[in-house]
């Protein structure tokens, strides 16, 4: 099992299972916790769930709190430093957006917001497969576990793109997402080694 940043008073959970996180582990917590609370929050907007969005982006501004608290700094400075960008810069009510932005990031192949999605995407399928020894997080998962998830993930790819499928880009791009998360995280263990202290996120539990 592996450790998870969780609330400081979550019932049911036994003193003998929780530890404190190091200042430096906790910068890899609050970013798998950030991704876990985003991918729930798109879920729920997926699923048109207003309660469950309000839920998500609860739970994603008590991480705002406690970053910042990590940081040795107050909500009334973030607050501050919001109004003032707000005030000379805006906000994000009007949905604009830079199409050049792609020219500026030069060397940066693939966005920030597509590898979130993949990261997003592992830790969603690690709670859902780790209780059954399939996460792709798993050191100890075969290749052949590995292949046949992955050609597994290119056949739903495929099936959306057949010639009597209705062709819907989100349900594309979810399916390939899939695909990039077998692939990447397989990367990851060869690149490391197959040491599990060097995987990206290393969730546990619920």
């Amino acid at each position: 099992m592996g450790r998870k940043l969780v609330r400081d008073h979550v019932p049911g959970l036994e003193e003998k299972d929780l530890a404190i996180a190091g200042t430096i582990e906790m910068r890899r917590l609050f970013r798998a916790k950030l991704l876990e609370e985003y991918e729930e929050w798109l879920q729920a907007v997926d699923e048109g769930n207003d309660s469950g969005m309000v839920e998500e982006l609860a739970d994603l501004y008590e991480l705002v709190f406690g970053m910042t608290a990590y940081c040795g700094q107050s909500m009334q400075e973030v607050t501050t430093h919001a109004l003032a960008k707000m005030e000379s810069h805006g906000g994000f009510y009007d949905r604009i957006v830079w199409t050049k932005a792609a020219d500026k990031l030069g060397s940066k192949v693939l966005s920030p917001l597509t590898l979130d999605a993949v990261a997003a995407e592992a830790i969603r399928a690690h709670y859902k497969h780790a209780a059954s020894g399939g996460s792709f997080l798993d050191p100890g998962l075969t290749v052949t576990q590995r292949l046949a998830a992955l050609m597994e993930e290119v056949g739903e790819v495929g099936r959306e793109l057949t010639y009597d499928n209705t062709q819907d880009n989100n349900k594309l791009v979810k399916e390939l997402i899939h695909v990039a998360n077998v692939a990447l995280t397989w990367v990851e263990f060869l690149e490391g080694g197959g040491r599990p202290e060097l995987f990206v996120y290393q969730g546990g539990g619920s």
